[in-house]
């Protein structure tokens, strides 16, 4: 490979591939370029949003339509603005929503009423002719080969919207060049539009000086401020914005750090420094304790009779023994059924049967001798 004079050409002038953040922008630009417009709910935002866009300075913004009068006042060339934007797909569309909305004093100032050209099909061709310079289509229409081509200006593209910030670039320098030709051709005043003809040289002209300043290497966009005089304009906004995209992406990955750490990160968590100065000092905490319900073992009941119920026989009379409280009724309704079975089935023995005491006999005595004076 080498120039005009014959010198065989350096890395450096032949340029390079592009890298892989570069290839997923430029290969998201070619998917909208050879993505036709339906009705979808994407498409229909867009349309949307170059309605706002084009009407929110009139006293009463009309409502949104398809297909309305109102589209050739927003710069197309019939009521459907499909008819503008079929050939560029998706990505013109972009394009044109891009430009009212980033610059919409200069959109105001582009399109005349009278003496003017189309507005949306000038935009649609400068589309194209951006697509044929990035080699995102080939002169056929076919998806263009730039994952393999060799150029100085990807750098351009590090940021999702370096396509759409050439583009608003390119339609300046158009502008710049109609007004130009309308110096020089006083006739074109009194038209309502331009032919395409007309339009096709422009943009061809803007092509010309695009590719001049491209064959330099610009790392960035404000390197191309000198392809027209209002260049400036475009460039400045365009940092305007990436400061703005900067900011917004700085404050947004500390959220979203903080966001993962506070995932990962227990509020009852101590950190390292914190659990470094408690090292050794901790105090030994008792084990929790279960608040819940839990049954008592059964003791075993052993009533001991009175010392003035026990009788000669040593045995207790069923109406001398008190009844149990209420307290341990309730724990025997809550024994199973199992263990009253049991508990019934045993023989009741008692423990003092065949004892003679001597209270017990002084007691008998007594109560012979009143019943002897009872008699007497």
């Amino acid at each position: 490979m080498g120039n005009a004079t014959g010198r065989d050409l350096s890395q450096a002038e032949r340029g390079r591939r592009p890298n892989d953040k570069e290839m997923l922008v430029l290969l998201k630009m070619q998917r909208a370029l050879f993505r036709r417009l339906v009705a979808s709910p994407e498409h229909l935002q867009l349309l949307q949003r170059y309605w706002t866009a084009s009407f929110r300075r009139k006293h009463q913004m009309p409502g949104f339509v398809l297909v309305s009068d109102l589209w050739k006042e927003a710069g197309f060339s019939d009521p459907n603005p499909a008819a503008d934007l079929n050939p560029m797909g998706e990505l013109g569309l972009q394009c044109l929503v891009f430009f009212v909305e980033t610059y919409p004093a200069e959109t105001a100032m582009m399109r005349r009423g009278r003496g003017g050209y189309p507005f949306a099909k000038a935009a649609v061709a400068i589309v194209r002719s951006l697509s044929l310079t990035m080699h995102l289509m080939d002169t056929t229409g076919n998806p263009g080969p730039f994952p393999v081509t060799e150029a100085l200006f990807w750098q351009l593209f590090e940021r999702d919207d370096g396509f759409f910030q050439l583009f608003s670039l390119a339609f300046v320098a158009f502008e710049e060049l109609f007004c130009e030709e309308v110096a020089a051709n006083l006739w074109m005043r009194d038209v309502d539009a331009c032919s395409m003809t007309v339009v096709d040289k422009l943009v061809a002209a803007v092509e010309r000086k695009l590719t001049n300043e491209l064959k330099k290497a610009p790392l960035k966009l404000s390197d191309l401020r000198h392809v027209c005089t209002n260049a400036r304009y475009i460039v400045d906004k365009a940092d305007e914005n990436a400061r703005a995209a900067l900011g917004r992406s700085s404050s947004g990955s500390e959220s979203s750090s903080v966001s993962r750490w506070s995932q990962h990160h227990t509020p009852g968590r101590k950190s390292m420094r914190e659990v470094g100065k408690a090292w050794g000092k901790e105090k030994k905490e008792d084990a929790p304790r279960n608040k819940g319900y839990r049954l008592k073992p059964r003791m075993p009941e052993i009533e001991r009779p009175r010392s003035g119920s026990l009788q000669t026989s040593g045995a207790t009379s069923d109406a001398e023994v008190p009844s149990p409280p209420l307290t341990d009724r309730k724990n025997v309704e809550v024994e199973d059924d199992g263990a009253q079975n049991q508990a019934a089935s045993e023989p009741t023995e008692d423990l003092f049967a065949g004892l003679v005491t001597k209270a017990t006999g002084s007691d008998d005595s007594k109560s012979s001798e009143s019943a002897a004076a009872r008699s007497c």
